[in-house]
């Protein structure tokens, strides 16, 4: 749909029509949703190639739907796929989309205050995600130590006999280490 022009009008009909129908048995919000998920693939700007484009900033300021901008947010995220990354490069993929979508709200005329407030949010979101990949932080030497399996040093609880719990180191399974009866305790 690259370059492709949107007819204003016949998306407005069919968003009202959709809206319309879905209102009528009780399944607004669902339909929102799903209209803010096709709505996503709308193509950007003609002649600037901004996203979202005049036409569906227009929409959205109209329609004033948190459940169409809900939408159009779970498609981004899920269109994106499933992403790799070595284990010391974090949250830079997630980033690098929260600087699109800030780059995209800063592109837009003020006029269009949702369809700014929806980037924003997504730049929020995607600043969130990458802080989660870093694990709250930037990743140091010791993330990398810290996935590299290690057999020798797997640990689990186990009870006593007197109910308590402590950290066995596994030689074996848990039944190989009671019926031994020897709990070695590992300290941290």
């Amino acid at each position: 749909m690259e370059n492709e022009q949107v007819d204003s009008e016949r998306l407005s009909l069919w968003v009202e029509e959709a809206r319309d129908r879905a209102g009528k048995v009780e399944r607004l919000a669902a339909a929102d949703e799903t209209i803010g998920r096709v709505l996503r693939y709308l193509p950007a700007e003609k002649t600037s190639a901004r996203w979202p484009s005049d036409v569906l900033s227009a929409l959205l300021q109209r329609l004033a739907s948190a459940d169409i901008e809900r939408g159009i947010s779970m498609e981004v995220h899920n269109s994106r796929g499933v992403t790799t990354r070595s284990p010391l490069d974090g949250g830079t993929l997630e980033r690098g989309e929260a600087e699109l979508w800030r780059t995209r709200a800063a592109s837009l005329p003020k006029k269009w205050s949702r369809a700014i407030a929806l980037c924003n949010r997504l730049a929020e979101s995607f600043d969130a995600q990458a802080a989660n990949h870093d694990g709250g932080g930037r990743p140091t030497a010791s993330t990398l130590v810290a996935i590299i399996p290690r057999p020798w040093l797997i640990k689990r609880k186990a009870t006593t006999s007197g109910g308590g719990k402590r950290w066995i180191r596994r030689p074996g399974s848990i039944r190989d280490i009671e019926n031994r009866g020897r709990l070695a305790s590992v300290t941290h």
